[in-house]
């Protein structure tokens, strides 16, 4: 089974852009991830099937995570804990890739449509991603930062390949 590769970031990071930039150099499959609407049960088994896939896919988003933050913020009901996460890594030990641009970047939502609560929450939301990256690298998650306007997508393949 091959190490996935899950891209995390907040809303107007570059993560679809990444997706289906890396899915087209590595001539794969990407997969969103379940939205907030399916119960935790029905998250955790999703994710379970995506992670067991014997051949490498990109995962955009990641319930766990998108719950532990978005949850946690903008419902004050998270789904799920760092104690899950730690979980995934302990058994299936993916690859994550962190978009995280400058904060003008992020913020500069423009007439995009965004889920309720994410521009009035925007400076909590990245807050929480950023707090998350730190807590994964002090946990010894293989975990990369990737910036659009610095990072290329081909730099991100080759860190995914020197670290499988």
């Amino acid at each position: 089974m091959k190490r996935k590769i899950v891209i995390i970031g907040m809303d107007n990071t570059g993560k679809t852009t990444l997706v289906n930039d890396m899915k087209n150099i590595l001539k794969i499959e990407s997969i969103k991830s379940p939205g907030p609407n399916f119960t935790k049960e029905e998250m955790y088994e999703e994710i379970i099937t995506d992670l067991s896939k014997k051949e490498l896919v990109i995962l955009e988003r990641f319930a766990i995570i998108e719950e532990m933050i978005y949850g946690e913020i903008l419902r004050n009901n998270p789904k799920f804990n760092f104690e899950d996460l730690m979980q995934i890594k302990e058994q299936y030990n993916p690859i994550f890739i962190y978009c995280r641009p400058k904060k003008e970047n992020v913020f500069n939502f423009g007439d995009r449509e965004q889920m309720e609560g994410v521009i009035e929450q925007s400076k909590k939301l990245l807050e929480g991603f950023d707090n998350l990256y730190n807590k994964m690298i002090q946990n010894e998650f293989d975990i990369f930062r990737y910036d659009y306007n610095v990072s290329t997508p081909e730099e991100m393949v080759l860190k995914y390949e020197r670290s499988k």
